[in-house]
């Protein structure tokens, strides 16, 4: 593995904004960490928050959207949610290209602070206007553009976190670093399932949750374009030190594909990562909308989506901490006890609600009841959750010495292709179906996990640095 980084890092570099200063020019030979890099992850972890609760807006109130736009239906809400990964697909590739540019980082952010606030502004504009107006396509085709930019955003703040933790954590940080960046932006739907009922009790107050969404999206482009550069002026690790200027950014990073597609143990892992991750958050995006003809309310719903996404954030922070500190080296054996659980409780979710072979719940009432059916999706959440910045860090260490925004663009990438193909089947089949698909999904990801194997590439040429 050291021999193999060594090779290839000549032809594969990624660009920092200037030269970083050796650790000996920092006056005691070690690596320095810049305080400010937790303003940095507070400001990028607050606009990937907002870019994805902008995402939900609709899907958290289906029912009091089509009452205040009247042209508007179920399927319109599916098209403004699918918006994210059909965006998402494209611009995802342009984003790990121009991570690999000149402040490659900073222009990204900047271009999705932008975007998030362009894309809340346009969904405010019918609200200014006359209710004929609200009622007319005009109205609505300004919804989809605000989504559109919105969805445009979105690979802007998921494809960078590993590659922002490697330039501004240390070497055992860079696993919270990773955690703290990617969770925020399931934080922003988690808090969007219970915003949106929690602003808007009546049709008229859709406005309100549009107008506090505009002004959060304003707020976080004011701290970024105040102030978010590419990288500190002293390395905070051996592999933050060893990146430099290439010579042709273009070529480097369709030559970084080029060898990702040649790798079976990475191809695997970001489709499994990529689609366990995109269907769970599809499926749970949709759960107002697909329980409610199960007998459970909105609310009801929208909580129980909650808890699973904030079970799952606060278990990929405690499992990245434990990496970073404990683990460092164990990816796999985490990632195949969280998918095993995960598979686990979704066969009883399956079993405990009505199902495609039998209309009613095997087990009974009291374990079909909304909180012991909140508590199975939160105990699922958890444990797939756990596993999101364990993927990122160990696509990142399959793939060195390829930077590390363009493999987890290409898990991102998977991501939303995932999360689309489950969208585009939700109108088309029962709603009893879609626990099973899931359950399904989580098993075939688990079982494919088996064929990956480990390699440390990244730790170890940063091993080998240090002892230089």
């Amino acid at each position: 593995a050291e021999y193999m980084g060594e090779a290839t890092y000549s032809k594969m570099k990624v660009v920092l904004h200037e030269p970083l200063l050796p650790p000996a020019e920092n006056g005691d030979g070690k690596y320095a960490l810049d305080p400010k890099r937790f303003y940095i992850i507070a400001v990028f972890s607050f606009i990937s928050f907002l870019q994805s609760l902008q995402w939900l807006t609709f899907s958290s109130i289906p029912y009091k959207t089509n009452d205040y736009f009247p042209t508007t239906n179920l399927d319109t809400i599916f098209l403004l949610l699918n918006w994210g990964p059909i965006v998402f697909l494209p611009v995802v590739f342009f984003t790990s290209w121009l991570m690999t540019k000149p402040n490659g980082v900073r222009k990204c952010i900047l271009l999705a602070a932008g975007l998030t606030v362009l894309g809340s502004t346009s969904r405010c504009i019918p609200c200014f206007l006359s209710e004929e107006f609200r009622a007319t396509d005009s109205a609505v085709a300004l919804l989809h553009l605000g989504q559109i930019f919105n969805a445009a955003a979105g690979p802007l703040v998921m494809a960078p976190p590993t590659q922002l933790s490697v330039t501004w954590f240390g070497e055992h940080e860079r696993a919270t670093a990773t955690a703290v960046s990617t969770v925020c932006n399931s934080l922003g739907s988690a808090v969007g399932f219970f915003l949106g009922p929690l602003v808007v009790h009546s049709k008229d107050q859709v406005p309100n949750l549009l107008f506090l969404e505009l002004g959060l999206a304003t707020l976080a482009a004011i701290f970024i374009f105040f102030h978010f550069p590419n990288n500190p002026k002293v390395a905070p690790n051996a592999i933050a030190l060893r990146r430099e200027q290439p010579t042709d950014s273009n070529t480097n990073f369709l030559r970084s594909l080029w060898i990702l597609s040649g790798d079976p143990s990475f191809v695997v892992l970001v489709t499994v990562g990529g689609l366990a991750a995109g269907v769970y958050n599809a499926w749970s995006g949709c759960l107002p909308t697909v329980l409610k003809p199960l007998g459970f309310s909105e609310d009801e719903a929208g909580w129980m989506a909650f808890g699973g996404t904030m079970a799952g954030i606060l278990a990929a922070l405690l499992v990245g901490h434990l990496s970073d500190r404990y683990f460092p080296r164990r990816y796999k054996k985490t990632l195949l006890t969280c998918f095993t659980v995960s598979f686990l409780v979704f066969c009883w979710l399956t079993l405990s609600l009505p199902e495609p072979f039998i209309d009613y719940n095997v087990f009974g009432y009291q374990l079909g009841s909304p909180s012991n059916v909140g508590m199975t999706i939160a105990v699922a959440g958890m444990f797939l959750g756990a596993a999101n910045p364990v993927f990122f860090e160990l696509a990142a260490e399959l793939s060195y010495p390829i930077p590390e925004g363009t493999s987890a663009g290409a898990l991102v990438f998977i991501n939303n292709v995932g999360c689309l193909c489950f969208l585009f089947i939700v109108p088309q089949i029962p709603n009893q179906w879609l626990n099973v698909i899931i359950a399904c999904n989580v098993l075939l990801c688990t079982l494919a996990l088996t064929f990956v194997k480990e390699s440390y590439k990244r730790a170890a040429v940063e091993q080998n640095l240090k002892g230089k």
